[in-house]
């Protein structure tokens, strides 16, 4: 009886513990089987001994069909014999990592990540394989790369910053238009390109705008380039957001808008001054009909009268100031609707000459010509471009009573949309006019050619500002451009294009 017992007792014992195994393996097969990623055992020659339900599905074969496969069915790129060189490499080193791509039943390449571990079991050698899919990760790479070498290489500044204003990217087109090298600027206050008047300010109300809103555009500001120059651009910026943390950081887009910054300061130029024509032509008719009134008068008066009385001198000096007083409303005539050029084809070559002699011969200063045979001709009107050429000369003697150098340089120029004038592309005639005058301070240069703006203080002159105004309406009725540039204690150089 008592052995019987025994007996019993053992198969119990034995049913528990075979329970107990075959739970442990229904575990350990649920683990292999429901794993995301692929686990198989393969042998030495490459033959797949076991493996789970990932393998097979993700590359598209039945479980019977994947059976029959072998590591150099399923990889299209290495041969048979560089694959089993790789096995010989896995055996030796006994742990490897790497990726490799996978072709699936309907021929798609997919990318796949290894990582295998070799094991010997009954004297034979295997490796335990887990495979990942990382086929869209890498697409996404790829994706990533992409949009970045596109963003590298747009011509525009791209720049992203962190909540902080700290500098986190700088695209090639940043580096060109602000000189700063993307190893010099990541890392550093986004405000060190900003001028420090209006920078934290700044800097303030455009992250409110985006942290509020998400994304702001057409917003003008000014950046500092590595050498100091003001840029005017215009902003445009969004916030990138992390969905479990908010926003993480900021992204611009910066344009250069200096070239249109010109335009608009000569479209204004040219308003302002076609307004001033119109009632410049009115006020120069009425002042006209008063002067000559006056000089009547005068002359009457003249009549009744002996030469060499007192009263006669001041009359002719009341005279002479009349006619200089004419001389101011044919000035203001040069800006009335009706004083359009009536053009010609010519060359300005002896118009140069000829009026920059005259004027400066009872002068200290010294002419140079540099005017070359093969100028082309312009179509111009010659009592305007006379006027223009006048009042330049009259400005450069004006820059120096102690005497100096006049240079006067023709040239034949083609003009293109890299030269950044707010001109026409096509051949123009150049023309430079130097004078090593006082030179014109930096805080003026962007008003000369303003109506009644003037630094002079010569006794007719005084006040009026008229000159280099009425040079500026002339050239721009030619299609014309003037420019003007200067170094204080070095001199003036006005430089005008005429289109050919």
């Amino acid at each position: 009886m008592k052995n019987t017992d025994k007996i019993k007792k053992k198969i119990v014992i034995k049913k528990e513990k075979n329970n107990q195994l075959y739970e442990e393996q229904q575990f350990y097969r649920t683990a292999f089987e429901q794993s995301p990623d692929g686990i198989l055992v393969i042998d030495t020659n490459g033959n797949f001994i076991e493996f789970n339900e990932a393998a097979h599905r993700q590359l598209g074969y039945s479980r019977e069909e994947f059976k029959r496969l072998r590591i150099t069915d399923i990889d299209p790129v290495q041969s048979p014999e560089e694959i089993q060189d790789s096995i010989k490499e896995v055996v030796d080193k006994g742990r490897a990592e790497f990726d490799v791509k996978h072709r699936t039943k309907e021929g798609e390449i997919r990318d796949v990540h290894i990582i295998t571990q070799v094991f010997v079991l009954f004297g034979r050698t295997f490796f335990h394989t887990i495979w990942r899919d990382i086929t869209e990760y890498r697409r996404a790479e790829e994706e990533i790369r992409f949009l970045a070498s596109i963003i590298e290489n747009l011509p525009n500044a791209v720049c992203a910053i962190d909540t902080k204003g700290t500098t986190m990217a700088w695209n090639r087109g940043a580096e060109k238009m602000l000189g700063y090298k993307a190893e010099e600027i990541v890392g550093k206050p986004i405000t060190t390109i900003i001028p420090e008047e209006i920078s934290q300010q700044e800097l303030e109300h455009c992250l409110t705008i985006l942290n509020k809103e998400g994304f702001f555009s057409g917003y003008e500001s000014v950046r500092l380039a590595k050498d100091g120059t003001r840029i005017p651009v215009e902003l445009t910026a969004v916030a990138i957001k992390n969905k479990a943390q908010g926003i993480k950081s900021y992204a611009s887009i910066m344009v250069d808008i200096t070239d249109r910054k010109k335009a608009e300061e000569e479209r204004l130029k040219s308003h302002m001054l076609e307004s001033i024509g119109i009632l410049a032509g009115g006020i120069a008719h009425d002042f006209n009909n008063l002067l000559t009134i006056i000089l009547g008068d005068i002359n009457v008066a003249k009549m009744l009268v002996q030469p060499g009385d007192k009263v006669f001198d001041r009359l002719g000096h009341a005279e002479q100031i009349c006619e200089k007083a004419g001389d101011l409303s044919k000035r203001l005539i040069t800006f009335a609707t009706g004083g359009d050029p009536v053009k010609k084809n010519m060359s300005l070559s002896g118009l140069l000459t000829k009026t920059v002699n005259t004027l400066l011969k009872d002068t200290n200063i010294n002419i140079v010509f540099d005017l070359p045979a093969e100028l082309r001709t312009v179509a111009i009107d010659k009592g305007q471009m006379t006027q223009a050429i006048n009042n330049l000369v009259i400005n450069a003697i004006e820059a120096m009573p102690q005497g100096g150098t006049f240079s006067v340089r023709g040239e034949n120029v083609r003009i293109s949309a890299q030269d950044n004038l707010p001109l026409h592309a096509g051949d123009y005639l150049k023309i430079s006019f130097r004078d090593t005058g006082a030179g014109i301070p930096s805080e003026n240069l962007a008003k000369i050619f303003d109506p009644y703006f003037s630094t002079k203080d010569t006794y007719y002159q005084k006040g009026l500002g008229l000159n280099l105004a009425v040079c500026y309406s002339i050239i721009k009725r030619h299609d014309g451009l003037i420019t003007v540039a200067s170094e204080v204690g070095k001199g003036t150089t006005f430089i005008i294009y005429l289109p050919e």
